[in-house]
């Protein structure tokens, strides 16, 4: 169980980011993911190249991604991304916001609804121990690509070339 502290530091956190972002008009909160969501995300994209993309709230690395993937949205209309908040479902507002700030209100967004995160990430990826940032790059045949840490933007332009997106 959090100590006080980290309780306390949480709703300041939660509280700046309201502030910065105006808090008018915040993302939509984030679908359950829980067992099942991974094959109805992929089920949804039959034939469709993607980005899927796990993220925290408590991850720096994860919110330097989250600023890059912002300024690719903005750049790619219609840039296909799915991203998934592995924080507790009581952080959805939060992660809302903080995508909102990103310029990723309007991207779909998931999290983890499932106490057992393990389970979760399991299904997505047998190897996958949870280190994040964690992105999967899809081809239209549903190959992917598994990314731990900060995609790399050469990385990022080369799959969305070979996809058919112009930047």
């Amino acid at each position: 169980m959090p100590g006080s502290n980290w309780i306390i530091n949480r709703c300041c956190q939660a509280l700046l980011l309201m502030m910065i972002s105006g808090a008018g008009a915040i993302a939509a909160t984030p679908r359950d993911f829980v067992p099942g969501s991974y094959q109805a995300i992929l089920d949804t994209r039959q034939g469709e190249a993607f980005i899927l993309l796990f993220w925290s709230l408590d991850c720096p690395p994860c919110h330097r991604e989250l600023a890059t993937l912002g300024t690719f949205v903005s750049q790619q209309a219609g840039l296909p991304l799915v991203l998934v908040s592995t924080d507790e479902k009581a952080m959805a507002h939060e992660a809302a916001i903080v995508l909102q700030g990103k310029g990723l209100a309007m991207v779909e967004s998931w999290i983890f609804a499932d106490d057992f995160h393990q389970r979760l990430r399991f299904e997505v990826d047998r190897n996958w121990y949870g280190e994040l940032p964690r992105s999967y790059l899809f081809d239209t045949d549903h190959q992917r690509s598994a990314y731990s840490g900060v995609l790399d933007r050469a990385v990022l332009r080369t799959w969305l070339e070979q996809q058919g997106f112009n930047e």
